[in-house]
């Protein structure tokens, strides 16, 4: 638990730096019609993923559509340089990460319970 919240803590701190770097580079290539299509296309296919997982009913494939989903609405978040829509996509992102790793480790657990008796 240690180790994630020092982790936060990085993304919380630098991130800002990165998303103003990354959004100057961005509006750079402005002109760009391709790109700016190209991440529309990335955050339709987050809200896609996400509303599949929303639709599931296993928890285990729910987390996966939801991360692959968050890190999709992540990449347009940073496109649009909104700092609220990005740390609630770390956050989401996150979330969903911690919830399969505790799955998995139920699941461990259980087995190792299940060989004791």
């Amino acid at each position: 638990m240690h180790n994630c919240a020092a982790g936060i803590a990085f993304i919380v701190i630098y991130w800002p730096i990165l998303i103003r770097k990354m959004n100057t580079e961005l509006k750079s290539n402005k002109g760009d019609i391709k790109m700016g299509i190209f991440f529309k296309i990335v955050g339709a296919l987050g809200l896609i993923l996400i509303s599949a997982g929303i639709l599931t009913k296993r928890r285990k494939t729910q987390d996966i559509y939801y991360i692959f989903g968050g890190v999709c609405l992540e990449v347009y978040s940073i496109s649009l340089g909104d700092l609220v829509f990005i740390l609630l996509q770390i956050i989401f992102t996150l979330s969903a990460i911690y919830d399969l790793i505790k799955i998995g480790l139920i699941k461990q657990n259980d087995q190792i319970c299940a060989k004791c008796n």
